[in-house]
């Protein structure tokens, strides 16, 4: 079984990427939807040039928020404080949520409203 995100990991142009594309047109993908690769592989190109120590999980997570443009909620801030500055995901701590009790202000909080 091939996982399109390393696929596109290893891409380096527009070209490659592209022609990777085409390669997975009609395939059935199981697990992580297709439009997430790409974003996810571009997520592993650059924690490999960032020499960051993030896992491929943590790329495919941070890859879905900048797709659904939606925040991480974390136990953990420091693992994601670097991808998420780098890619401008937002980070809501467990923190703010034990301490608040409506998502307007947990929201507002976080800095997302």
């Amino acid at each position: 079984m091939v996982n399109a995100s390393e696929v596109f990991s290893i891409c380096s142009s527009k070209k490659q990427i592209e022609i990777a594309k085409k390669s997975f047109f009609g395939v059935g993908v199981l697990g992580i939807p297709f439009r997430y690769s790409i974003c996810s592989g571009e997520v592993l190109r650059k924690i490999k040039n960032k020499n960051l120590k993030n896992s491929f999980r943590d790329s495919l997570i941070i890859s879905m928020c900048i797709e659904t443009k939606l925040p991480l909620l974390t136990l953990n801030e420091n693992i994601y404080k670097d991808l998420s500055n780098y890619f401008k995901v937002k980070l809501i701590s467990k923190e703010i949520i034990i301490q608040n009790n409506s998502p307007e202000i947990i929201f507002k909080k976080a800095k997302i409203l």
